[in-house]
């Protein structure tokens, strides 16, 4: 990828994970916390990125972007005071016109009662966790675990 001129991003929610990515040549780490719950993490694991990034900062030498949970002007001041190069913001766009989803999600999205509550992990019992909106399916699948 390299040869061809592209720039590799690796997403990692620990710093273990984003060490290793550098040491083996990545140009840009993604430092995304279990708030984003991506697959790979072990028990353990289960550190908000807020927690992480500054650690990452502090002991990687490529550039680093905050991302899982940050959605707004006040998050991206904060990651850029830690150190960070800037964010990465998914799930706010989302809400946007232009966003491919049905218009109920967006609008579920929105509510004001929606909060962090809203949402659960799942699949963590197979190191492959995700967060989504918590529901019918989302609890059963919580219960089977």
């Amino acid at each position: 990828l390299h040869a061809a001129g592209v720039k590799v991003l690796h997403k990692s929610a620990t710093v273990r994970h984003a060490l290793k990515a550098q040491a083996v040549g990545v140009d840009l780490i993604e430092i995304v916390g279990y708030e984003a719950s991506i697959a790979g993490g072990q028990p353990g694991d289960e550190v908000g990125a807020w927690v992480v990034l500054p650690k990452a900062v502090s002991e990687l030498s490529v550039p680093v972007v905050a991302a899982g949970g940050a959605a707004t002007g006040r998050q991206l001041a904060a990651a850029l005071a830690m150190g960070a190069a800037g964010i990465t913001m998914a799930t706010r766009f989302l809400a946007t016109e232009e966003a491919p989803i049905k218009r109920e999600i967006k609008e579920h999205m929105i509510r004001d009662e929606v909060d962090e509550r809203s949402t659960t992990v799942v699949l963590s019992s197979l190191n492959n966790s995700t967060r989504v909106f918590k529901n019918d399916v989302s609890i059963k699948i919580n219960e089977l675990e």
